[in-house]
C-alpha cells in the first residue's frame, strides 16, 4: 500500500477494535487503486516499543494474515493496541484478528482456515 492508500483508509474507512488490534476497513465504492497485489497495512507505532519489538508484532500479525485473507477487493488496516502483542500467546492474537476479520465482513466463517499448528 502507498501512502494515499493509507491516508484514504485512515479518512474513509470502518474502524472495528478488539483486545488487542484496531482495525480499519475500505469498502470496494471508495477503493484506492491498487498497483500491487498486497491489500492490507501494517502499521506498528513506537509506542509499541523498540525496533525489535515493532518487528516482531509486524512479523506475527503478517503470518496471522497471509493464513486467512483470500485474495480480495478489501482493504484494510490493522493496529496494535499494545506492548503485550510481542509476547501474547499466538493462538490468543490469532483469534481476536480472526474475529475482527469476521466483524468487518472482510472474511467469513467459511473462509477461514482455523489450525492450532499455524
Amino acid at each position: 500500500m502507498k501512502r494515499r492508500d493509507f491516508e484514504e483508509v485512515y479518512s474513509s474507512g470502518k474502524r472495528e477494535t478488539s483486545k488487542h488490534f484496531i482495525l480499519i476497513s475500505l469498502k470496494p465504492p471508495t477503493l484506492p487503486p491498487q498497483s500491487d497485489s498486497r491489500n492490507y497495512g501494517i502499521v506498528v507505532s513506537k509506542k509499541n516499543g523498540s525496533a525489535v519489538c515493532r518487528n516482531k508484532i509486524r512479523r506475527r500479525i503478517k503470518e496471522i494474515l497471509l493464513k486467512a485473507v483470500p485474495d480480495n477487493k478489501m482493504v484494510f488496516v490493522v493496529i496494535p493496541r499494545h506492548k503485550n502483542v510481542a509476547t501474547a500467546d499466538f493462538l490468543e492474537l490469532k483469534q481476536d484478528l480472526f474475529f475482527l476479520l469476521k466483524k468487518a465482513k472482510i472474511v467469513s466463517q467459511d473462509d477461514l482456515v482455523f489450525d492450532k499448528n499455524i
